[in-house]
């Protein structure tokens, strides 16, 4: 599926999706939902996870941690979950053709996964995530 991504000028280039376009990327995903079923989702997403996700309340979402994000409570065997999970937090970045995730969008995901799915238990680190780029990475293996 075509993506209307846009990039951010970071340290490198992040793929990001407006919020507008969002919308229209998920139903594509979720085709198979009647529509009532699918605003439901929708719904449940923005609160659940965009609300955390775009922490900085800009019109933008990285859509390769959205993904990364949806993939644990998608159907299918774990291994493919988590292999999608892998593969949306590799596709994030653009023409790096890695196959290794940087550790701190690992951490990060780690974060943003507690900050979703267990709200109660969750602690504020996003202090990590400030001051030195860590550009150490993650083999597939130690990454699950």
């Amino acid at each position: 599926m075509k993506v209307p991504v846009s990039y951010a000028r970071t340290v490198s280039l992040e793929k990001y999706v407006r919020e507008s376009a969002l919308e229209a990327i998920l139903h594509n995903l979720l085709h198979f939902l009647k529509p009532e079923t699918f605003q439901g989702a929708v719904k449940a997403i923005n609160k659940r996870i965009l609300s955390v996700l775009n922490s900085w309340a800009s019109s933008k979402v990285d859509l390769g941690m959205l993904c990364a994000l949806l993939a644990p409570i998608c159907s299918g065997p774990p291994e493919q979950r988590k292999r999608t999970v892998s593969d949306a937090l590799l596709w994030r970045y653009v023409g790096e053709g890695s196959l290794v995730v940087k550790k701190v969008d690992a951490m990060r995901y780690i974060e943003l996964l507690r900050a979703i799915y267990r709200p109660s238990q969750s602690t504020d680190r996003t202090s990590e995530f400030y001051g030195e780029v860590d550009v150490s990475t993650v083999s597939f293996s130690k990454f699950l």
